[in-house]
């Protein structure tokens, strides 16, 4: 509550320039309208409104700039011209909370406080505070009470400004019914206007008088336009329009004089940025302005962060501010220790920074204190029933019982966050020097809670507790309404204590409410008005449920320690067992590796006798061997001597015939040393074409052979076990093999052709190698247009061609001389793509040119169609809706294609990186459900990107999911303990449903890949709860049940539990 009336000084002439150039992240105040441009244009319709209605309401979007264009615009405007006129103007402001009769009541009272009411002569004084709760209780009628009151005030006008008009709907819990339809009917009174006023309005504004929403001063200068003397303008966010229907008339009337505040241009929030700087004598860049600009298009809060960033910039930079200052500043950011957190753009990350080093500065590395910080937030703020997080006003004496029960760190933590130049929570410290108990504690704005990890951040950290406290107030929330319900379980039963699981994780976190148990008067499901806390009835059954299931969980922990002592001696006298068993089998090892070693000992000396004997056989045979050669060559001499005697007597005789037939014959057998030279060239070259052909041959009976077990496996799967055991013996010839071959035949050709194939490896696709292409009269690639065979000799480097005849993949070329082949690669079927990488190579044989190139085999044309299809899904998945025709028709996916272009149309895009809103979503949800359900589009996709599609369709509640229980057996007592018990694990179960068909069922069921985790977390928890309630746990088999027609939605289990029935 403020009182905005000025004094009569207050004129535009003695108003200076405020503090600061920026405000930061409040609102602008009614002083800094110096500072405040680029909203004159809208401040003006508004007027024009006043012109015709005592009412205007204001609406738009969280961060739009609402209060700030009436506090630094609308009302300084207003002010003025009344000013000039010589009208006595009050203005006045408020915001609902949750007593909005009695805000307006004491606004009113302060007005006349401030001022001193002026009493008519023969009457006593104006109405006191208690008056105007009864004025105003008239409701619709309450304006001519009003109206009374402002002539005994002094005043000639009345001009009350409604903040944060949404609060009366936000608070609706802790407001009066009464008293919240009772302030709407005042604003639908003075909204109301006789038809006379209406049309002597409506004229003068017609004629272009200007007429005020006042009684304006009669005077003898010109006509007179007599008006009411209150009027009211409210602002509120839009996503609260529709709750005006609430109450009676005041929808009608919010219709006829609503005001949806319009987006800011780009010039006009470029002057907002740049020309504050100017009236100090600074500048801003335009680098820097434009950079702003841009960013603020990205962030929910455009323009209280824009403020925020000049605030800063202002301050450690001023008087000029460049776009080096502003990258220097965000880029240092960091969001603390809150888990992963993605920033929009560096104004809101320079807020998150800003939010830092203020807590840090606030709880000063305190433990205490930084509990007391952590439960202040905690208590300011809320989500609402659209999960938005939103401001929690609570009045400073509640605080104190929530944050800090102590009462000695609570005040200086809120002074250092309301700070001049910080200005996080209000009333600032300019505001309220100093704090009592009656004074209301809010954040400043929305856009801190939005913008600072340690709020927002769902993430959740190792203990499965999220980092942002927003997120953990509303996590405990529901601990506690758990426990509420288990509560009035266990007042029936008490038997039905917490497992010791469960308390092992409550219990420490109960300790911690107890010190703090206002904190569970903000959760309490039912409550008993004017009874303090730890005198509810729903506090005092959770205290007793509590306590309760400690001492069980005590007792069970004992029983367990003394079975693990039992337990642990007997495997200590086991262990002793053992331990001489061992030491008996060491000794007797010992024992037998003496023998042995004797043994070998004897068997070395009996193998050195043994040698020793061989080498001296040895010798004597040496010896008598060198004997024999040195007689043998002194006969061969004998002999020699005689017979060149013999052969000097007959040569002397017959010396020339002999010379010359001894010529003859060395002609003779010179040529036929060469004949037999030629004759083993040529035998070696055949031999070495026989062995390429024998290659070659072999090459094409194996492709050959492995494509006619590839057909026959289809029709024989029985066979091809019996092909394996010859085949492959050392696979062995088990029932699992035989079936794993009958379901995957290409695998089982790809064995046989390898092991037949001198362990060749797989066919290959998508690699580089070298292959023979063929001859003259034998190619072996063909043309992709008309299929006709192409000459090897032809063949063009980067061509694109068809393989004709099965072919080895080889590593490199073959050598140039003796024609030898490198190591194969792998097989090329036949009609595979290839691509050719360089010019062919010709290799002179006897058999002909042969041609050999080095090439690429290209992927099959399946893959190919699926890589388009995968182009296609990750273009939906970030909207991009061209990209994904363009690869839908490259991968010949016809129908999806025509589907896809007649919803093209109606499928919204996001603007600059920004997300879409939950409306915009909805169409392309429905898409991806329709691309979820096409298992033909989805073949061959990656896993990663079908989980993306699976993760985006619809949204996974904050508990570990729904779980659709089903029973049989038991009594449905003990189905609901079960179910309750997974409620405390958070799960949410709708209900337990006894199907006969369960019967011998024990199953979970997922419907998403991205839920299998969720499903065996949740088999783990079943198990324990059964073995908590004494039944026998056996075995939880999770099945996936992707493939069904009939999906939940993402996030949804089933679980199928048949139960024994309890003797």
């Amino acid at each position: 509550m403020s009182n905005l009336t000025p004094p009569a000084s207050d004129s535009p002439s003695c108003l200076g320039l405020p503090p600061r150039p920026y405000p930061g992240l409040r609102a602008f105040e009614r002083e800094e309208w110096p500072v405040f441009f680029g909203r004159e244009t809208m401040a003006e319709a508004i007027m024009r409104r006043l012109q015709r209605n005592r009412l205007v309401v204001v609406h738009g979007s969280s961060g739009s700039g609402k209060s700030s264009l009436i506090f630094a615009e609308v009302l300084p405007q207003l002010q003025r011209r009344r000013h000039r006129q010589g009208t006595r103007l009050a203005i006045v402001s408020m915001r609902p909370g949750s007593t909005p009769l009695r805000t307006l009541a004491a606004t009113l009272h302060g007005l006349a406080a401030d001022v001193g009411v002026r009493t008519n002569r023969a009457t006593v004084g104006a109405p006191n505070f208690a008056d105007l709760r009864i004025i105003l209780a008239r409701g619709g009628l309450a304006a001519a009470g009003l109206e009374d009151f402002v002539a005994a005030a002094g005043f000639d006008q009345l001009c009350l400004y409604i903040d944060q008009f949404e609060e009366l709907f936000r608070y609706t819990r802790e407001t009066d019914s009464d008293e919240a339809r009772l302030f709407a009917e005042v604003l639908v009174g003075l909204a109301v206007r006789d038809p006379e006023d209406m049309d002597s309005d409506e004229t003068a504004a017609e004629s272009g008088l200007e007429t005020l929403p006042a009684e304006a001063p009669r005077s003898s200068d010109g006509p007179c336009v007599v008006l009411p003397r209150i009027c009211a303008v409210v602002t509120m966010r839009s996503e609260f329009f529709g709750d005006c229907a609430r109450y009676p008339d005041l929808a009608e009337v919010v219709n006829r004089t609503q005001y949806l505040l319009p987006q800011m241009k780009r010039p006009d929030l470029l002057r907002a940025i740049r020309e504050p700087a100017a009236a100090f004598g600074g500048s801003v860049a335009w680098e820097l302005a434009d950079r702003l600009v841009r960013d603020a298009a990205r962030e929910k809060d455009p323009l209280p962060l824009v403020q925020h960033a000049l605030m800063r910039l202002w301050n450690k930079h001023a008087p000029h501010l460049s776009l080096e200052h502003y990258e220097d500043e965000w880029k240092t950011a960091s969001p603390g220790d809150d888990g992963e957190w993605v920033f929009r753009s560096g104004l809101s990350q320079m807020l998150a920074k800003h939010a830092n080093e203020a807590l840090a500065k606030a709880v000063e590395n305190d433990q205490e204190r930084s509990a007391v910080a952590q439960h202040l937030f905690r208590a300011l703020t809320d989500i609402d029933r659209e999960g938005r997080g939103v401001r929690r006003e609570q009045r400073l004496n509640r605080l104190r019982a929530v944050a800090d029960p102590a009462g000695t760190l609570l005040v200086p933590i809120l002074d250092e966050l309301r700070a001049d130049g910080v200005s996080f929570l209000r009333p600032s410290t300019a505001e309220r020097p100093t704090l009592d108990e009656s004074h209301d504690i809010d954040i400043v704005h929305e856009a801190l809670i939005r913008s600072w990890p340690r709020l927002a951040n769902s993430s959740a950290d190792q203990e499965g507790r999220p980092h942002g406290w927003l997120h953990r107030e509303f996590q405990e929330g529901l601990a506690w309404r758990a426990l509420a319900a288990r509560a009035l379980e266990f007042k029936k039963d008490h038997q039905l204590v917490l497992p010791p699981a469960t308390m092992d994780l409550r219990w420490p976190w109960f300790e911690e409410v107890r010190r703090r148990p206002a904190w569970a008067l903000r959760h309490l499901i039912t409550t008993e008005p004017g009874l303090p806390i730890e005198r509810q009835p729903e506090w005092l059954r959770v205290t007793e449920l509590m306590e309760a299931s400690n001492e069980a969980s005590i007792k069970h922990r004992n029983l367990l320690g003394h079975e693990t002592k039992l337990r642990v001696e007997a495997q200590h006298t086991a262990a002793a067992e053992e331990q001489r068993r061992l030491e008996a089998e060491h000794a007797a090892v010992l024992e037998e590796e003496g023998r042995r070693e004797a043994q070998t000992v004897a068997r070395d000396e009996q193998l050195k006798r043994a040698e020793a004997e061989r080498r001296e056989a040895v010798l004597r045979l040496e010896r008598n061997r060198r004997l024999i050669p040195a007689l043998l060559a002194l006969l061969a001499i004998v002999l020699a001597l005689l017979a060149f005697v013999v052969f000097l007597w007959f040569q002397a005789s017959s010396e020339r015939d002999e010379a010359q037939l001894l010529r003859a014959q060395a002609n003779t057998a010179k040529q036929k040393a060469e004949d037999a030279l030629k004759n083993a060239n040529m035998a070696a070259l055949d031999a070495q074409n026989a062995s390429e052909q024998a290659q070659r041959n072999a090459d094409q009976r194996l492709a050959d052979f492995a494509s006619d077990v590839q057909k026959a496996l289809p029709f024989a799967s029985s066979a091809v076990s019996e092909v394996i055991k010859r085949y492959l013996p050392d696979q062995g010839t088990s029932q699992a093999l035989a079936d794993a071959v009958a379901e995957t035949p290409s695998d089982a050709a790809q064995q046989i052709a390898k092991k037949v194939e001198d362990n060749s490896p797989a066919p290959q696709r998508g690699v580089d190698g070298f292959m023979w292409i063929g001859s003259e009269k034998a190619p072996r690639l063909a043309s992709l247009n008309d299929g006709a065979a192409v000459d090897p000799a032809a063949v063009q480097p980067g061509g694109q061609y068809r393989v004709t005849s099965p072919t080895v993949l080889r590593q490199d070329m073959p050598t140039e001389d003796t024609y030898r082949t490198a190591t194969n690669i792998g097989f090329v079927t036949v009609n595979s793509l290839v691509q050719v990488l360089g010019s062919p190579r010709d290799y002179q044989r006897p058999s002909g040119t042969q041609y050999w190139a080095r090439l690429r085999v290209q992927p099959a044309e399946n893959q190919i169609a699926a890589g388009y299809r995968a182009t296609a899904l990750d273009a939906l998945l970030s909207h991009q809706i061209e990209p994904a025709l363009k690869a839908l028709a490259d991968a010949g996916a016809a129908s999806l294609l025509n589907r896809l272009k007649e919803v093209a149309g109606t499928l919204p895009q996001p603007a600059d990186n920004a997300s879409l809103s939950s409306a915009q979503a909805k169409p392309w949800d429905k898409l991806y459900k329709t691309l979820a359900g096409d298992k033909k589009f989805l073949d061959d996709v990656p896993s990663d990107l079908v989980n993306r599609l699976t993760a985006t369709i619809g949204t996974v509640p904050l508990e570990q999911g729904t779980i659709w229980f089903q029973f049989s057996g038991a009594s449905r007592e003990d189905a609901q303990k079960i179910a309750a018990d997974l409620q405390l694990k958070n799960y949410l179960v709708p209900g337990e449903e006894r199907r006969s068909m369960t019967t011998g069922l024990r199953s979970i069921r997922y419907f998403y890949a991205g839920d299998e985790p969720r499903a065996r977390q949740l088999a783990t928890d079943v198990r324990a709860i059964l073995k908590e309630l004494s039944y026998e746990t056996g075995e939880l088999v999770v099945q996936d049940f992707s493939t069904s027609p009939n999906k939940p939605r993402p996030g949804s289990l089933e679980l199928w539990l048949a139960l024994p029935q309890r003797p």
